[in-house]
């Protein structure tokens, strides 16, 4: 988008500008520029350009308007209606976009690309981009959209059915691996692909294991949570319906599982897309969730009991390595 900016004669300082007009950079035409009332504040020390009374978008600091003593002016008849509806849509679905995809990405980076290189690189990798990864969201609604930062009381809504749905699935989970799965060795292999990777990431030790477990269950879970519920499947709800919000979200959450399900696995397994199926579910309901009781508590609860039955079928995996 094009800024058109001409000085205001109005002013004694030289420095003060007035935006008078915007143009379209892209052909399209429909447009309507000047049907609404367009409000530029011209406040002690800044100028500030806002657009139905939502988000800044120019700021420029002039210095003091000596000659009218003028701390407020209004300018009617410019809009930028069209504009404003169109380009920051745009660009809060190239932003869910990068965040739906950046995960998996990053999976198959320190997961499969970087397989069989030293410890110390697949961490750092892991590390570099895990940080990436959680600062985003903070950073695209707080810094680039300029939402006020507002901290909520934890609420309990949603607790008793996020314990209810994670303790159904750890216990499916438990009975499924030592009743079925165990037995009949369909982890023999599988097993032995999780004992190398951990050793080659440097975590083959009983007190690291756990210190990764307790992470995971405790810390990640929170923040997977934070990244795909109170983030992407946020942003797709200004977008889509809820239902279809839910869904794109938890195809996008499942992806970098089938990313580690198919190391171990293969791609060809039909354990691979069964295990990552129900990765989606789990996060549809940790979605559904959240959208009902619009709090993270529920579906944080709910993932770390899932996360922590994980690592428990992961140790009993382990034996002999640790």
């Amino acid at each position: 988008m094009k800024l058109h900016r001409r000085r205001s004669r109005s002013c004694s300082s030289a420095g003060v500008m007035v935006v008078m007009g915007f143009a379209p950079a892209w052909p399209t035409g429909d447009f309507s520029f000047f049907d609404r009332s367009l409000l530029i504040c011209l406040i002690w020390h800044r100028i500030e350009l806002r657009l139905d009374g939502t988000v800044r978008y120019l700021i420029i600091r002039p210095r003091r308007c000596r000659a009218t003593r003028l701390h407020a002016c209004m300018l009617k008849g410019y809009s930028m209606k069209g504009a404003h509806e169109r380009m920051p849509m745009l660009v809060d679905r190239s932003a869910v976009l990068f965040a739906m995809l950046f995960p998996s990405v990053l999976t198959w980076v320190y997961f499969v690309a970087l397989a069989g290189q030293p410890s110390a690189m697949q961490q750092a990798s892991y590390s570099v981009g895990k940080l990436i990864q959680f600062l985003l969201p903070l950073a695209w609604v707080f810094a680039c959209r300029g939402q006020p930062f507002k901290w909520g009381r934890p609420s309990a809504k949603g607790i008793v059915p996020g314990i209810g749905f994670g303790v159904v699935v750890i216990v499916a989970m438990l009975l499924t691996f030592h009743e079925l799965l165990k037995p009949n060795g369909y982890f023999e292999g599988p097993g032995e692909a999780v004992r190398r990777k951990i050793v080659s990431m440097g975590l083959g030790t009983t007190a690291r294991y756990i210190a990764l477990g307790v992470f995971y269950t405790l810390g990640h879970s929170f923040l997977e949570e934070y990244y795909w519920r109170w983030f992407v499947f946020a942003e797709l709800r200004r977008h889509l319906s809820t239902t279809k919000a839910i869904w794109v979200s938890s195809a996008a959450f499942m992806a970098h599982h089938v990313i580690v399900l198919a190391v171990y696995f293969g791609w060809a397994s039909p354990a691979t897309w069964i295990f990552s199926l129900s990765v989606a579910v789990g996060g549809a309901v940790w979605a559904k969730l959240y959208d009902q009781t619009g709090s993270l508590m529920g579906p944080w609860i709910s993932h770390l009991l899932v996360d922590a039955g994980i690592f428990i079928v992961g140790y009993d995996l382990l034996n002999g390595v640790l």
